[in-house]
C-alpha cells in the first residue's frame, strides 16, 4: 500500500472515532480501528496532531456530497428532488457538526487558516440550486432561493444549540419547503 493510501486508510478509521469522543482518541485506538499497527501510523503520520488535521480536512471537504447532490436523478418528481438534498445536506452537517468539539479542541483552530476550507457557501448553493433548476417552472421563487433556505434550515435542524426538543425529520423539512406554514385554502 502507497502512502497515500495508507494515510487515507488511516483517515477512514480514524474519522468516526474523532466524530464520537474528539482529540482524546489515541492512537493505538486509531491503528485498531485501521487494523494496523501503532508504528505504521507514524509511518504515514509525523504525530497525532497531523492526523488530527487530515481528519478535519476530509471532513470539511463539500467535494463528496457535491458529487452526491449533483447524482441525484433528474426524473424525480420537485418533492423527491427535494428529499434528496436535505437527505444528502443532513448527512453532510451532521458530519460536520460531530467534529465541531475536535476544531475547538485543537490549539489555535478557530482562527487558524489551515482548517479552513476554500470553498464558500456559495458554491453549495449554486450546486443545490443546479439540482432544483430542473423544477424552476413548478417553483414560486427562484431555484437558488429555494437552495439558500433549504440549505439554513437543514444547517439549522442539524446545530444542536439552535435545535428544540422537538426533533424535525426530514419529511417534516421537505413539507416545510415545499408547503410552508399557510394551510390549504386559507
Amino acid at each position: 500500500m502507497s502512502v497515500e493510501d495508507r494515510r487515507q486508510s488511516i483517515v477512514d478509521a480514524a474519522l468516526p472515532l474523532f466524530r464520537e469522543r474528539g482529540v482524546d482518541v489515541t492512537t493505538r485506538e486509531i491503528a485498531d480501528a485501521a487494523c494496523i499497527a501503532e508504528g505504521t501510523i507514524f509511518r504515514a503520520f509525523a504525530d497525532k496532531q497531523e492526523i488530527i488535521a487530515a481528519v478535519i480536512e476530509r471532513a470539511m471537504d463539500p467535494e463528496p456530497t457535491y458529487a452526491k447532490l449533483r447524482a441525484i436523478d433528474p426524473a424525480l418528481s420537485l418533492e423527491r428532488t427535494v428529499r434528496a438534498i436535505v437527505h444528502v445536506l443532513r448527512e453532510r452537517f451532521s458530519g460536520m457538526v460531530g467534529l465541531m468539539s475536535v476544531l475547538h479542541q485543537v490549539e489555535g483552530a478557530p482562527g487558524n487558516r489551515r482548517y479552513a476550507h476554500t470553498h464558500s457557501e456559495a458554491s453549495g448553493v449554486s450546486v443545490t440550486t443546479a439540482v432544483l433548476e430542473r423544477h424552476a417552472g413548478r417553483m414560486r421563487i427562484e431555484p437558488a432561493a429555494a437552495a439558500h433556505i433549504i440549505r439554513v434550515l437543514v444547517f439549522g435542524v442539524t446545530m444542536p444549540r439552535f435545535g428544540s426538543e422537538a426533533v424535525l425529520t426530514t419529511d417534516d423539512i421537505v413539507d416545510f419547503v415545499l408547503r410552508g406554514v399557510v394551510k390549504e385554502g386559507a
